[in-house]
């Protein structure tokens, strides 16, 4: 957790700190993150194959399939609203689980 999350903990619940260590921001670059796994993969694979390492193809269907997934998943959620209805649910989420606070 991020030093933030660490000094929220002292005053709030677990439970509550988890939820909002996961938001909307994170999840965002997790997703962004999985894109770039798969590029990465791709490219591995092609440097593999230079060197005569590799396997025989470069281009396999999962990893275009988990950046496709991923950069879909992005355009999508930017497109609802530039991520603010996203955020929405987040707090609602929140008030369902924890109430509304002061």
């Amino acid at each position: 957790m991020s030093e933030m999350g660490i000094d929220k903990r002292t005053i709030y619940p677990i439970l509550e700190c988890l939820y909002w260590y996961f938001n909307p921001l994170n999840v965002w670059l997790v997703s962004l993150m999985v894109m770039e796994m798969g590029i990465a993969t791709l490219i591995a694979g092609a440097i593999l194959k230079r060197r005569g390492e590799g396997q025989l193809k470069v281009v396999t269907p999962a990893p275009l399939a988990v950046i496709f997934g991923s950069l879909v998943f992005v355009i999508s959620v930017y497109a609802w609203g530039k991520g603010e209805n996203v955020y929405v649910i987040f707090l609602n989420g929140y008030r369902f689980f924890f109430g509304y606070g002061i």
